[in-house]
């Protein structure tokens, strides 16, 4: 089925439009710390460096990254949402945030130019073939040795999801998701599973090692 990235935009103009303080609301905004709870508890060592987040949207979790001390760049495929980022990042975590529109699955970054990559919720977004792209992305931006950050939606069976006809949401089991990552180079080496009355999420903590 053939994705619809630019739908995002469209809700992200339509949340601004409600008055809305990020994506899923204002009690979802005010849990965004959790991401950064989660990395944490994971056992990552790094309190400093250079981080990326996918999918920032308004930027909650690359203001939390910076805050920590690391020099951030988050990028979402929404110019509505890098705009809003950007009007956000006004206190003195600003001069280590940096906020770019990028399409993952079209355009790579550059090589080995990160310790850390967070995906707080972007890789459900990413469909079928794409997914490859986005973690081969990963892989090359990554420095040998950084660690790359997962919290995805996961299901008991694999589901895509529709929004207006078109694929929306790419939900896999948590062993799918692993095999991408360990097929992509990383090496696995913490998984969290959490369950919800609604849904079912996972963490993964991975490296990239090259001898």
């Amino acid at each position: 089925m053939k994705p619809h990235y630019a739908q995002h935009e469209q809700i992200y103009q339509q949340i601004r439009a409600k008055g809305w303080s990020g994506w899923g609301g204002n009690h979802r905004i005010d849990q965004v710390s959790q991401i950064i709870e989660r990395l944490l508890a994971s056992g990552f060592p790094l309190r400093a460096g250079e981080a990326l987040e996918l999918g920032c949207g308004e930027g909650s979790v690359t203001r939390h990254l910076a805050a920590l001390g690391f020099k951030v760049t988050g990028i979402d495929i929404s110019p509505t949402a890098i705009a809003w980022a950007r009007e956000k990042t006004t206190n003195d975590t600003q001069q280590n945030c940096t906020f770019m529109c990028h399409d993952l699955t079209q355009i790579a970054l550059p090589s080995q130019a990160f310790d850390l990559v967070v995906d707080g919720n972007c890789l459900h977004c990413i469909i079928g073939p794409d997914r490859q792209t986005l973690l081969s992305n990963v892989f090359n931006a990554l420095r040998n040795k950084g660690f790359f950050f997962v919290s995805s939606l996961c299901a008991p069976k694999e589901q895509v999801l529709e929004r207006e006809g078109m694929a929306y949401r790419h939900i896999r089991t948590p062993e799918q998701i692993q095999r991408e990552l360990t097929d992509s180079g990383f090496n696995c080496l913490k998984v969290n599973r959490y369950t919800y009355k609604e849904h079912q999420h996972v963490t993964f903590l991975v490296q990239r090692c090259v001898n």
